[in-house]
C-alpha cells in the first residue's frame, strides 16, 4: 500500500515512520508541505532512477487514461480486489474509485504485485458521495448486472447496453459500477446510476466473477479508447506531472527518506527552487 511521510521525534532525534494514504490528495498535501512545486519530485528524485526506469515511467504515462473509471461496491475478496487492481494497470486505467460503507478496500499486496501504488484510489464512505463525486466530474453512470438483471423492465427508459455497444464518446466521461461477490449491486447503488451494461453469456453459467467482468469490461473499453484521438483520452498535463512525481517517488527505494534527504540539503544551500 501507498505511503505517506511522517516525523516522530524519539529522545530529540526525528525518525521517519510510514502510515498507510487513503489517497493522492495526501501525497499532494505532503508535497506542498515540504515546499514542492509540481515536477520538483521528478527532477530530485532522477539520479536515483536509470534512464530505463524513467523512459518506462513516461511509456506508461502516454498510455495513461481517466477517461473511464471503475467503481467498486463494498468487494470483500482480497483477491478480487488485488485482480482488479492489476487489470487496472495492464489495461492503462488510472482512476478506480471503492465504495467501503460496509466492507474497507484492502487489496493483498502479493496478488496486487505493487500495482496499487502505479493507479488512483478514491475512498468513499457511502454511496451518495460516490455517486456525488462521479458526477460532479460529468461521467455516464453504468452499473454492471448480469444479463437477465440489466435489461430494462415494463417501460423503464433506463439504457442497458450489451458490453460491447456502451457509447464511448470524445468529451464524455464513464464510470462503470460493479457489484460485491455473490450479492451483487446494492439495489440503492443501481437506482443511483444512469444505467446498465452486460456481458452476454452463452452458457449455462449466469454470471461471471466479479474481477473477470472488470477484466473483459476494461478489455473492450481500451479498445474502444484507442479508437479515439489520443488528446480526447489522455490525463491532462497538471495530473500527468503528478504522477510522474509518484512514481518516481515510489520507484525509488526509501522514497520518502531520499527525498526529505536533497530536500534538506537543498533547503541548506537555498537551492530548493
Amino acid at each position: 500500500m501507498a505511503c505517506s511521510w511522517v516525523l516522530v521525534r524519539i529522545n530529540s532525534f526525528e525518525v521517519a515512520e510510514m502510515k498507510p494514504c487513503k489517497d493522492s490528495a495526501e501525497f499532494a498535501d505532503r508535497f506542498v508541505s515540504m515546499g514542492l512545486s509540481p515536477g520538483d519530485v521528478h527532477r530530485f528524485l532522477s539520479p536515483y532512477l536509470t534512464q530505463e526506469r524513467l523512459q518506462r515511467i513516461d511509456d506508461v504515462l502516454s498510455r495513461r487514461t481517466d477517461r473511464v473509471c471503475v467503481v467498486l461496491d463494498n468487494l470483500y475478496h482480497e483477491h478480487n480486489m488485488s485482480a482488479v487492481v492489476r487489470t487496472m494497470d495492464a489495461f492503462g486505467f488510472q482512476e478506480l474509485h471503492v465504495i467501503e460503507n460496509i466492507t474497507p478496500f484492502r487489496p493483498h499486496k502479493g496478488i496486487a504485485l505493487g500495482t496499487q501504488q502505479w493507479i488512483t484510489i478514491v475512498h468513499h464512505n457511502s454511496f451518495e458521495a460516490c455517486i456525488s463525486h462521479l458526477e460532479g466530474e460529468g461521467r455516464v453512470i453504468l452499473a454492471a448486472d448480469p444479463p437477465d438483471k440489466a435489461q430494462p423492465m415494463g417501460g423503464s427508459s433506463r439504457p442497458a447496453y450489451p458490453l460491447t455497444e456502451i457509447p464511448v464518446e470524445p468529451g464524455q466521461p464513464l464510470a462503470l459500477v460493479f457489484g460485491r461477490e455473490l450479492e451483487g449491486l446494492h439495489q440503492e447503488l443501481r437506482d443511483m446510476t444512469h444505467g446498465t451494461f452486460y456481458i452476454p453469456l452463452h452458457g449455462f453459467v449466469e454470471s461471471l466473477n466479479v474481477s473477470v467482468t472488470v477484466a473483459v469490461s476494461l478489455h473492450e473499453m481500451r479498445r474502444k479508447i484507442d479508437e479515439l484521438p489520443e488528446e480526447s483520452w489522455r490525463i491532462n498535463h497538471e495530473k500527468e506531472i503528478f504522477l510522474r512525481d509518484l512514481w518516481c517517488l515510489n520507484s525509488v527505494n526509501r522514497g520518502w527518506q531520499v527525498l526529505q534527504e536533497v530536500v534538506s540539503r537543498k533547503e541548506g544551500s537555498g537551492k530548493l527552487s
